[in-house]
């Protein structure tokens, strides 16, 4: 890792041989992430996207044990990027490509482009607090538009220290001892609007929930047909293959259950059936105020 924070810090740093920083009328983001023991202990993110005009600030997260992250849809095209704050000492792969640079609130940072096979990576990387970087960047097909270096910019400036609490509306019983636990999450991410998804990933395994759910059909990712059907204490479920990896899926009352594991493992399909119908869910008329925390939701 110290290899890595090297690489980004010279080319990060380019502009100034010294460690200054310039005084600016809009500090942004400048609270350094701590990463957290387990995160179970994340209990808000630790930055946010303020509304500007050009800039739509989706409700998605994401956590895992390097970083947070959001999305936002820039441009009148609202073409989606990426926003990622990582924790302090962890630092972003090294940028490749053709770079420029440029600069956040007065902080030195790095916007590279980067095309081949008619694919692009756009990518604007900053340290905005000491051994901290933060980044905006997607790939995306054909070539990066004319605009899209301003449009990072402008996201970029947009960020700022403190963000949302991170609630769920699910919360999962513990997981038979055939299976990894889910409070041993490595990465945890949500979307809560109207209609939410939250995906769990441990070991082999994402375990996600949903209530945009369609129970008219039982396939994988790419179509794959079901292999199995079965009622599990009355409710409806499937096994399908989904890539190189399979998927049990369960229908609750108004929500869909699923658990992707590498077929490999042979994990007891019995136990996770056990472990999806004992998912609890709040209903759709109770206020966001009773969603649980992540240490709760997890089972921690």
């Amino acid at each position: 890792m110290l290899a890595l924070a090297v690489g980004i810090d010279a080319i990060v740093t380019s502009q100034r041989d010294d460690d200054s920083q310039p005084a600016t009328t809009n500090p942004g983001l400048t609270t350094p992430l701590i990463a957290p023991e387990s995160l179970l202990d994340v209990r808000k993110l630790g930055f946010h996207v303020a509304p500007v005009h050009g800039i739509e600030v989706s409700d998605s997260w994401g956590i895992d044990s390097d970083a947070q992250w959001t999305d936002v849809f820039v441009g009148d095209d609202a073409r989606w990027a990426v926003v990622k704050v990582y924790y302090q000492g962890r630092s972003p792969k090294p940028p490749t490509g053709t770079s420029e640079d440029v600069t956040v609130n007065g902080l030195p940072g790095t916007y590279t482009e980067k095309v081949r096979s008619g694919l692009y990576t756009a990518r604007l990387i900053w340290r905005y607090a000491p051994d901290s970087w933060a980044e905006v960047g997607i790939s995306g097909d054909g070539v990066p538009p004319p605009d899209l270096r301003q449009q990072y910019l402008t996201v970029a400036e947009a960020v700022q220290s403190g963000g949302q609490a991170l609630l769920l509306p699910v919360r999962f019983d513990s997981a038979p001892a055939s299976l990894p636990l889910i409070s041993k999450a490595d990465r945890v991410t949500g979307e809560s609007s109207g209609e939410w998804t939250i995906h769990v990933w441990v070991d082999d395994v994402m375990v996600s929930v949903s209530n945009a759910v369609d129970l008219s059909e039982c396939v994988g990712d790419d179509g794959e047909p079901q292999t199995a059907e079965f009622t599990y204490r009355g409710h409806r479920g499937c096994v399908v293959p989904t890539g190189g990896q399979e998927r049990v899926v369960l229908h609750l009352d108004g929500v869909d259950v699923t658990y992707d594991f590498d077929p490999s493992r042979n994990r007891p399909l019995e136990d996770i059936k056990q472990l999806l119908d004992g998912v609890t869910v709040v209903p759709p008329s109770y206020h966001r105020t009773a969603w649980f925390d992540l240490k709760t939701a997890l089972g921690g």
